[in-house]
């Protein structure tokens, strides 16, 4: 097996521990401690978060410790194995990682906010104690949450590093490959299990979807999918999916079970009942899912079984809609995982058990209906998504029951280069087809089948 860019698997005899049991455990004491003060504090907007902020920058920082190889990390000999002096000096700091460095920001803006939130308490601008605030400064903490929640993730996932290897996402679904891959923002099928499951909240009944690919005639993939909308609740779905190459040496089979709802906020009227909409029109736009996810693997060498893994992994995606014209998508893959793997004693190999965690991800997209700028441009939708540090551009043109899609990738890997798309829906059944080309004459096609 090669890995990009130098990097070494680990070296024999080097502990890997299980950390995302270890942030569960960690974030579970969390929960805990700030539900016990959360009626203490009430009276103080911000310190509830500001507490949060402290404790998850405190909980990063501890566990680093055990994510990073320490033999990798910080041994001469291994630094210069890598060959990456240029990154080095990036990724790397006296001693610390950049998730750690990230974690300091977050303990000083959560200090920060708790010092604010007394300060204003001093200055008896949040009413007495036991009184809520207005209604304008409930809701305020509540868009900061969110927003910084939001951040914590995305430079999370950005400066945490991973090896990807097993159970790659290579973009299975004929319409968002269609759009280029840039569907984390328009995605409101059952395809928003593989490409943002806060998109399954548009799903308003029933829908089954079907796809099959064949990667560069090498590799075969297929997905079922069935998402059902449940009023007041949510949108509930499941999936399998999987993959094995042409000879039947290495197999990989994904269970997902996904959730997702439009997140909606009960606020006290003077009459003393509730809406549902909330004041500041942020929340009602909201829409948040994740995935939890089974994975198998499975590799041979003909008949002699070589090693097999298995594990699970969290997805989390979110989605907000403004007016209708404006989509914002972010899709964290693979958030938490842990993978053990089991490998048989071979002739020049020795039995062994290990674990790693997968490649976390990001993926950052907007979508834009573009009938604002003419009528010719209605039912036009625009979306681009940054991937993983890869530039995608997509689009589509709904004419009645069809849709015209196009896109392109840009990435320094085999699916650089261009997309194609075209949809007919009819009575309940929808067909997709995606032609997608890359570098060197590679190219796929892929097709979809759903049913409302």
């Amino acid at each position: 097996m090669s890995f990009e860019n130098g990097v070494v698997p680990t070296p024999p005899g080097v502990r890997v521990h299980p950390t995302p049991l270890y942030e569960v455990i960690f974030c579970l004491a969390i929960f805990v401690f700030l539900w016990k003060i959360r009626k203490r504090k009430e009276h103080l907007p911000g310190f509830i978060f500001g507490a949060y902020l402290i404790l998850a920058g405190i909980e990063r920082f501890v566990t680093e410790f055990w994510r990073r190889t320490s033999v990798i990390v910080f041994q001469e000999s291994q630094l210069q194995f890598i060959n990456r002096t240029d990154d080095l000096r990036f990724i790397l700091h006296p001693g610390l990682s950049i998730a750690q460095i990230t974690s300091f920001a977050m303990i000083g803006v959560g200090i920060w906010m708790i010092l604010r939130s007394k300060r204003a308490r001093g200055q008896g601008g949040k009413g007495a104690r036991g009184q809520l605030p207005s209604c304008h400064l409930a809701i305020l903490p509540s868009c900061h949450l969110a927003f910084l929640t939001i951040l914590y993730f995305i430079i999370f996932g950005m400066v945490t590093t991973e090896l990807q290897a097993a159970f790659e996402n290579i973009g299975i679904g004929a319409k968002p490959m269609g759009m280029g891959g840039a569907y984390t923002a328009p995605a409101n099928d059952t395809n928003a299990i593989i490409w943002n499951p806060a998109g399954l909240a548009d799903i308003s009944k029933q829908e089954i979807g079907l796809s099959y690919l064949e990667l560069y005639g090498l590799v075969g993939y297929s997905f079922i999918a069935y998402a059902h909308h449940i009023d007041n609740l949510g949108t509930i779905a499941g999936s399998l999916s999987g993959s094995n190459d042409s000879e039947g040496n290495y197999q990989e089979v994904a269970l997902n079970i996904s959730a997702a709802r439009r997140i909606i906020r009960n606020i006290p009227m003077k009459s003393g009942k509730s809406s549902n909409l909330d004041a500041s029109g942020f929340w009602p736009n909201l829409s948040i899912g994740f995935n939890l996810k089974y994975l198998k693997s499975r590799a041979n060498m003909g008949e002699i079984k070589i090693g097999s893994g298995a594990g699970c992994a969290l997805d989390l995606g979110l989605r907000y809609d403004l007016k209708n014209k404006l989509r914002l998508g972010i899709y964290l893959p693979n958030l938490l995982s842990y993978i053990a793997y089991n490998r048989e004693e071979l002739k020049n190999a020795k039995a062994d058990r290990y674990s790693e965690s997968l490649f976390r991800e990001y993926h950052l997209g907007l979508a834009v209906n573009l009938d604002f700028i003419h009528g010719s441009l209605s039912r036009t939708l625009l979306s681009t998504e940054l991937a993983n540090g890869n530039l995608l551009f997509g689009m589509e043109k709904q004419l009645r029951n069809a849709a015209i899609r196009a896109g392109y990738r840009f990435s320094n890997g085999l699916s650089n280069g261009i997309t194609v798309g075209l949809g007919y829906r009819v009575a309940g059944f929808e067909l997709d087809y995606a032609y997608v080309s890359g570098k060197y004459g590679s190219q796929t096609s892929q097709f979809s089948i759903k049913l409302h």
